[in-house]
């Protein structure tokens, strides 16, 4: 794939959008300084005046033939860098004016069109008609010297109609498409939540619109998107924060962050640019989590007998370690499955233990901690063993009692029985439904726990074992991760 210099040549729009372009407080760079910019800038093959819109210059043409003799310059350099545009399309809707910049020594032009949909395009770019003039720039380039590309920002509205869009572009004479996923910061920053589209429903329609845009040989580029966004087409994939830019002296560009993980199997950068930080904080790690790693690859989906009904109902399939697909590509493939079994995650492999070791953080929020022993629930574990610090949580009378009702057969607790001597008779009563109590007693005083260990035998019904050390657990442990979803590992003493 061809290496893209983007060139900063203008720092403002030409009306505010919806979208993320946003240069603040910076003036606009003199033709000099963006000469300069890209002395040092050899081994590009193309070069891209960017911005902002940078045909709001009235110099625009000395730009851009000065640039062309700055790429043409050496005798002792092996092929010259193309030239092209990447603009909002509406001043190349008059006649001659894409003559004009080729003559001046432009080779390539990208129109903005986000949506086929008039409407849609119109209310993302704010402004009323401009879709009509963005056809209409295209059919002009497309008849002209110039090449002609088109770029699509990736959003919410606009993402069930991006076929129709990829089509129409096909129609208009589009030689390369560009499709860039929309990014937190500029105007789209206040209503990211309602315009950024889901990586797990985009899939599909994404992936389809390249298919279509290859077919018919039209080179296809995604940008910001990770690679299990569109995985069927990793050689279309552009990092961000691989691409290089020439900035004049005294602008700056601070590209939106990126998450500092991906899904299980993601090969990091550059193959794969992983969500933005922006992302994952407002929509979480579900859909990435579900992707890749044994955890997902599919498995023949073994004919079974459907369901009983009835008070004798069997039990649903535990997960066993599988995380649930995300993606809408793989309920349409189930959907299309006479009989899941009752399995709804009928081919996705994984294997669990037979014990689920779960840490319950003093410091973690109940929240959190109630979601991690469902979650562990979940991966068909038949003993849950709560370990750690877990009996110095303000809350764990709470916790305990809750991981009682939960689907595990036996519930085992390990800690420091210091905890316990200031619970009342009623929380004593509580630890009923627990298979195991293991306290932990300083070595040097075994007797410090006589009485509580005799409150509980007598209120809670158990046996009650006393412990010195800290033994090393080998059995697989559950906790979450960064992302909050769970991980396999080993929990030290």
């Amino acid at each position: 794939m061809p290496t893209e210099l983007h060139i900063l040549s203008a720092t403002s729009d030409r009306q505010a959008t919806r979208l993320d372009q946003d240069w603040p407080e910076q003036a606009q760079p003199e033709a000099d300084a963006i000469v300069a910019a890209v002395t040092d800038a050899d081994g590009a093959d193309r070069w891209l005046l960017t911005g902002g819109e940078p045909t709001l210059r009235s110099d625009l043409l000395t730009v851009i033939s000065r640039l062309s003799r700055h790429a043409k310059r050496p005798p002792d350099h092996v092929g010259h860098p193309t030239l092209g545009l990447r603009t909002d399309g509406l001043l190349l809707a008059r006649p001659g004016i894409d003559a004009q910049l080729h003559a001046a020594g432009l080779g390539y032009v990208r129109i903005r069109l986000h949506c086929g949909r008039a409407d849609a395009h119109d209310w993302l770019e704010r402004l009323p008609g401009s879709s009509a003039r963005v056809r209409s720039a295209l059919d002009r380039c497309a008849a002209g010297p110039l090449q002609l590309e088109a770029e699509v920002v990736l959003t919410r509205p606009t993402a069930p109609y991006l076929l129709e869009t990829t089509s129409l572009l096909l129609r208009h004479g589009a030689q390369a498409i560009h499709f860039r996923y929309l990014e937190c910061i500029g105007p789209a920053k206040a209503d990211y939540i309602a315009l950024a589209p889901r990586i797990a429903q985009l899939q599909p329609v994404l992936e389809a619109s390249i298919r279509l845009a290859l077919r018919h040989d039209v080179r296809t580029t995604i940008e910001g998107v990770p690679l299990c966004g569109a995985p069927s087409y990793p050689e279309c994939h552009i990092d961000p924060a691989q691409m290089p830019w020439a900035l004049p002296a005294g602008l700056t560009r601070t590209p939106a962050p990126r998450a500092e993980a991906g899904c299980p199997a993601c090969p990091g950068s550059p193959a794969c640019s992983r969500a933005s930080q922006d992302y994952t904080e407002r929509f979480g790690w579900a859909e990435l989590q579900s992707e890749g790693g044994p955890q997902a690859r599919p498995q023949p989906v073994a004919p079974s007998p459907r369901p009983a009904s009835g008070p004798q109902v069997p039990t649903p399939p535990a997960r066993a370690g599988r995380a649930p697909t995300t993606r809408l590509r793989s309920a349409i493939a189930l959907s299309e499955l006479g009989n899941l079994g009752g399995d709804p995650l009928a081919g996705r492999s994984g294997k669990s233990s037979d014990v689920a070791n779960i840490e319950l953080g003093p410091q973690t929020p109940t929240r959190v901690l109630r979601m991690r022993l469902v979650r562990a629930a979940q991966h068909g574990a038949s003993t849950l063993r709560i370990v750690g610090a877990s009996l110095q949580h303000p809350q764990a009378h709470e916790l305990l009692r809750e991981a009682q009702r939960l689907s595990f057969e036996q519930v085992e607790v390990s800690g420091d029985g210091r905890a316990f001597a200031e619970w009342s008779d009623t929380q004593l009563r509580h630890l009923r439904g627990l298979s195991l109590l293991t306290l932990l007693v300083p070595s040097d005083d075994e007797d410090a726990l006589t009485s509580t260990v005799q409150r509980i035998e007598r209120l809670a019904r158990i046996k009650v074992q006393l412990s010195t050390t800290a033994t090393r657990l080998d059995t697989t442990t559950l906790w979450t991760d960064q992302t909050g979803s769970p991980i396999q590992g080993r929990l030290e003493p």
